[in-house]
């Protein structure tokens, strides 16, 4: 029990084992606490107070975990830490960078009220697990981030984190891609649990929009529109399952393309068997194949109703319809208006992508980018440098890896550098001003060495932007 326990010098407990319950609230740790422990039982860190570096890096918690009001004056460092019960990090007042990078939470974490005064960096964070069978809530409900907050591959395996209330950065980043996000929300016998999971979707899509992303805001509109499907009545429920059936909610062009196709070709048999003089010579059972091509020709009238084509070339066959014709002649008209506007949706999004594509590699760096180094230079580390390209701010000027087979190597055009290890020579010559990891593949261990060996170079040069820059 070290309940309300002032360490006025340096606080070690490295690879240590707390058994039974670790009572540290509201405890005063005035220089450098390092916990990289194993914490079997109930872990409670409330009210505590940390005026130094507070490092929680691969400690692992086993029970229910409490920082509820912490305050953090010098950076909190908790990369790869495990959580497996609760945890709670509501009211925590971070002052300086908070690192929960590899962190895992396998069941609820709330950070509801807390303030984050410095970067905040949830890169690779997973919450929640695959194999969980109650969904187990991500709550930043009121949190504030005055600085830039990274969630960039951070995974979110049951629910989307709870941003109500919150106040993000305008350079809050997000990773749009499938893998990272739950498919499904719990079921529809829970309603809040899906608008939760709409309004956060809302909330993320707002705050990468701002930062001029196109692509990942609709991403995300795509995921507040796959909720929104699922609530409420058939018939509140029926205009968005269309949307999203029709044109993937306006993103997809080959999707209304492929419908406007089968409502081209789908009433042609009728509209052959409808021209077939009745009574006359006929090569097939009971349509002439020489009315194939007026059929087509009335197919596509309808449809393009708009042409006038209709009334020019097949006035007098309008005038014999009967009722099937009319409704089919209808439906493609009214159809053909609504798959082509969400065809015209889905195009400017692609030419915008190809645009994008065609003059990535020709887009200059500018003076006030940040100097980038990327740890890998394999499909991740390419994907990154592709990413911040698009992003700008950013200027690649290398990689390091420690494949030797990539050495003298280019990735888009820029060097491999050299093996991880020469990070702090590398930075130094080419002045750089960030580096970001982007080595997915890592395990935790090697991840830990990675931060380990050059901690004083990633943490305070590197992933954090100096003071002032």
């Amino acid at each position: 029990d070290f309940k309300s326990t002032g360490f006025g010098a340096t606080a070690t407990f490295h690879a240590t084992t707390f058994s039974a319950e670790a009572d540290f609230t509201s405890a005063t740790f005035s220089n450098t606490a390092t916990f990289s422990s194993l914490f079997s039982d109930t872990a409670t860190f409330s009210f505590a107070t940390f005026n130094a570096t507070a490092r929680f890096d691969w400690a692992k918690f086993k029970a229910v975990t409490t920082f509820h009001d912490a305050t953090f004056s010098a950076a909190a460092v908790f990369i790869g830490a495990t959580f497996n019960d609760r945890t709670s990090f509501s009211s925590a007042a971070f002052r300086d960078a908070a690192a929960f990078s590899s962190a895992k939470f396998s069941d609820i974490a709330h950070f509801d009220s807390a303030s984050f005064d410095g970067p905040v960096f949830f890169n690779k964070s997973e919450f929640g697990t695959a194999e969980r069978s109650n969904p187990a809530p991500v709550r930043f409900g009121g949190a504030q981030f005055a600085r830039p907050a990274s969630f960039r591959l951070a995974k979110f395996h049951q629910t989307f984190p709870e941003f109500s209330g919150a106040i993000l950065h305008a350079t809050t980043t997000f990773t749009a891609r499938d893998g990272h996000w739950p498919v499904q929300i719990d079921s529809p016998k829970n309603p809040n649990a899906l608008i939760a999971a709409r309004e956060s979707a809302a909330t993320i899509r707002h705050a990468v929009g701002k930062q001029g992303l196109p692509e990942d805001e609709h991403y995300f509109f795509r995921k507040e529109m796959g909720f929104a499907r699922r609530i409420g009545s058939i018939w509140q429920r029926l205009p968005y399952i269309g949307f999203g059936v029709l044109s993937n909610y306006g993103y997809s062009i080959a999707r209304p393309m492929g419908w406007l196709a089968g409502l081209f070709a789908a009433p042609v048999p009728y509209y052959t068997y409808f021209f077939t003089p009745k009574g006359g010579a006929t090569l097939w059972w009971f349509i002439d194949p020489a009315q194939i091509p007026g059929a087509f020709g009335l197919s596509f009238s309808s449809i393009f109703n708009f042409f006038g084509f209709q009334r020019s070339f097949f006035r007098d066959e309008i005038d014999q319809f009967d009722g099937v014709m009319a409704v089919l002649s209808g439906t493609q008209t009214v159809m053909g208006y609504i798959l082509l506007f969400f065809l015209a949706l889905g195009l400017p999004r692609m030419c915008y992508r190809f645009w994008k594509d065609t003059n990535l590699a020709s887009t200059p760096s500018l003076p006030g980018d940040k100097r980038v180094l990327v740890l890998g230079a394999g499909r991740s580390g390419a994907l990154l440098e592709r990413e911040l390209r698009h992003r700008g701010g950013f200027e690649v000027i290398g990689f390091l890896d420690d494949d030797r087979r990539l050495r003298g190597a280019q990735v888009h055009g820029i060097p491999v550098l050299g093996p991880i290890a020469s990070l702090p020579k590398v930075c130094r010559e080419v002045d750089a001003d960030l580096a970001i990891i982007a080595m997915p593949s890592a395990t935790n261990q090697q991840m830990q060495v990675v931060v380990a060996q050059h901690a004083v170079h990633i943490v305070t040069q590197l992933i954090y932007p100096p003071q002032g820059a």
